[in-house]
């Protein structure tokens, strides 16, 4: 569609050139002889008395008129000339890219109110409570360091006090690359539907617990070791999983909070002990999209129709806040004060819970058609579980993929 679309702009400009040469060529003057009157378009006759084309050099006649026309089409020739050299350039480098700062995405506006007082010149920012402030902002102990009142000015973001909680501030929303599939042997019995990350390792599930380990070192995927969880009475099928040290914390869907532990037995095949923990049961609601952590305090995040709600424990779930996403979730993963939301479309949103804002925003580049499943970060890095329809010996066959 893009293509089209930069492909029409190109044809509608060059018609654009064609009309205004046409336009040159019927108000440019003929030369006549044996007539009263010099010839003139019919479309120019009722204002004869108004543009009429000169005759000869040597006639000496009035010809600013058509100076004037003639000025004005070339102007016009060079400008959509111009238009069309940048239309051919936009199509060819991206939308913007001639513009953009280096390593900056396009219509990004990241940075463009960056600004600081290096002398004692007037603030370009009027919206301060004192113009004193304004004038001295840049002397230290003169300005409003120590006493900071916030003006609509500094919550927009347009003064360098505003510091960088400003929702268009998305450091993530770098030009996206198309996320690569790791290496990995699926078992033949796994259908994995959930997602867990620590700072090394990543734990695929199936709601019904029967999981595979897969350590990540230097963008690499190492052996995989497959087990399963046990004892999930009350807890299966699982919504949910998340790391808590050597631990996963699992929510059933029933509500249920659970951890499961393997027993320092890390072997393929081995069996997880997983227990109901000592928490109230969750009141899910409609929301089947759940993320638990435990740091300093019991965390649990739901997802529904594009909304975000946050409980945390005290005698009971307490909602205590609540935001708007900017599509559907398909996953939630928390980390300390770090939400992290995967799309619909392979998106991946994080947010800092302490400011409520979004922290990075992750697009998917071009690729296959997937069903995304789960994401979570593991070394600072994206990780992502899908799933696709790939032909093998002329058989359409479901396979799943774990991509970075």
């Amino acid at each position: 569609m893009v293509r089209v679309a930069n492909a029409l702009g190109i044809v509608t400009v060059l018609l654009q050139l064609l009309w205004t040469c046409r336009l040159l060529v019927v108000a440019a003057p003929a030369e006549t002889s044996g007539s009263e009157h010099p010839w003139l378009p019919v479309s120019f006759q009722h204002v004869l008395y108004l543009v009429p084309p000169p005759g000869k050099q040597s006639e000496r006649v009035d010809d600013k008129a058509w100076r004037a026309v003639r000025s004005m089409l070339l102007a016009c020739l060079v400008l959509w000339t111009i238009i069309l050299i940048g239309r051919i350039v936009e199509s060819i480098m991206g939308e913007r890219m001639l513009v953009s700062n280096a390593g900056a995405p396009p219509w990004s506006r990241v940075g463009a109110w960056d600004g600081w007082e290096f002398g004692p010149t007037s603030s370009k920012h009027y919206m301060h409570v004192a113009p004193a402030q304004g004038h001295f902002f840049w002397r230290e102990g003169e300005n409003n360091a120590a006493n900071k009142e916030i003006t609509p000015s500094d919550l927009f973001g347009f003064h360098p006090e505003a510091g960088d909680h400003r929702r268009l501030a998305l450091r993530g929303s770098l030009p996206s690359l198309p996320p690569v599939p790791l290496a990995v042997e699926w078992p033949a019995l796994l259908e994995p539907e959930l997602l867990a990350c620590d700072t090394a390792r990543i734990v695929v599930l199936s709601v019904s617990g029967l999981g595979m380990l897969v350590p990540v070192d230097s963008g690499m995927a190492g052996p995989s070791v497959t087990f399963s969880l046990t004892h999930l009475e009350g807890l299966a099928p699982l919504l949910t999983a998340s790391w808590l040290d050597d631990e996963l914390l699992v929510v059933g869907e029933s509500g249920v909070v659970g951890t499961c532990s393997h027993g320092g037995s890390l072997s393929s095949g081995s069996e997880w002990w997983c227990e109901v923990a000592d928490v109230p049961p969750l009141f899910l609601g409609p929301s089947r999209k759940v993320a638990v952590s435990k740091s300093d305090r019991w965390l649990v995040a739901t997802a529904h129709e594009g909304r975000v709600q946050l409980f945390e424990l005290a005698q009971s779930w307490q909602q205590f806040r609540e935001f708007g996403l900017p599509g559907e979730a398909t996953s939630l993963a928390l980390l300390r004060d770090s939400l992290t939301v995967g799309l619909e479309d392979g998106t991946v949103c994080t947010w800092n819970l302490q400011r409520v804002e979004m922290s990075g925003l992750w697009r998917v580049g071009k690729g296959p058609v997937r069903k995304w499943r789960a994401a979570c970060f593991v070394k600072d890095a994206i990780v992502r579980l899908a799933g696709r329809w790939r032909v093998a010996s002329g058989v359409s066959q479901w396979r799943s993929e774990l991509l970075l």
